[in-house]
């Protein structure tokens, strides 16, 4: 049976990867994890890993010997201000896990970022230049994974958290009143559980290496959040309509389509997302 290995189980995107690998593989699903442990499955199949600390990263991997390790670990923009600890997880962690999984014959599928992109352009290629613009993103660059039999995915996504609240969408399901919803922002996005799937499909397509896009619709914020105000039935609220700033985040996945992956649209994806609240 194969089994998988999940980097950061207890993350946004993360405990996603890990709850359908356990539907998918079972007992063969493991993870890593800070806290809570109990909202995702036997501590059996959750492992609490110091990932600066690379010995015990190690001796995990080398005792499951996993066919596939999905890196979601990282410390995200909002948080980003150690240079030390953003360039220990978001750089070096996947090259010394792509080392791992060299050693032991492992597949890795690496999280990164649409934000290693400004925004000034949109609809961005595999083979467009990067150009970051804060340490969270220059760091997140650093430590993509390229030209080997693994594969760096680049996305964005929305969801609902385990451990904090620090995401676009708890923080639009707590507000009430006026919020902006910014016209000018677009982004290409796609929900955690929609994700997730997609990464498990990717790890068991050996053919698929080195770096792709994974996108959705192109939408603006303020289209983003009347979805959600519409699925998540949040009357009270009234969204501004905001021209600035404008920056254009989006993604362009023709390669993926090519492949024959076909992400949904946005509205079911936030269906999806509303009947598991």
């Amino acid at each position: 049976m194969p089994s998988v290995l999940v980097i950061g189980a207890s993350g946004m995107l993360g405990s996603q990867v890990f709850l359908e690998a356990r539907r998918r593989h079972g007992a063969a699903a493991h993870g890593t994890y800070r806290m809570p442990r109990a909202r995702l499955a036997p501590s059996a199949q959750l492992h609490r890993v110091d990932l600066e600390n690379t010995g015990p990263i190690a001796s995990l991997v080398r005792r499951l010997e996993p066919s596939a390790l999905i890196n979601c670990a990282g410390i995200v923009r909002g948080i980003c201000a150690d240079e030390r600890q953003a360039t220990a997880i978001n750089t070096e962690l996947p090259h010394y896990l792509e080392r791992l999984a060299d050693e032991t014959g492992a597949r890795l599928i690496h999280v990164s970022t649409d934000c290693v992109f400004s925004g000034k352009k949109g609809d961005y290629r595999e083979t467009d230049t990067p150009d970051p613009t804060d340490l969270y993103s220059r760091t997140k660059l650093s430590g993509e994974v390229r030209g080997t039999r693994h594969l760096t995915v680049r996305s964005s996504f929305i969801g609902f958290e385990l451990e904090t609240r620090r995401g676009l969408l708890e923080w639009f399901l707590a507000q009430k009143g006026r919020v902006r919803g910014f016209r000018g922002a677009v982004w290409s996005g796609l929900t955690t559980p929609a994700l997730a799937r997609l990464l498990l499909d990717l790890a068991a397509r050996g053919e698929v290496s080195d770096l792709l896009h994974v996108s959705g619709e192109r939408l603006s914020k303020y289209d983003l959040l009347t979805r959600l105000a519409r699925v998540f039935k949040k009357t009270d609220v009234t969204i501004e309509p905001v021209d600035e700033p404008r920056v254009d985040m989006s993604l362009n996945a023709e390669w993926l389509g090519s492949l024959g992956v076909r992400v949904p649209p946005m509205d079911a994806m936030l269906e999806e997302l509303g009947k598991a609240a």
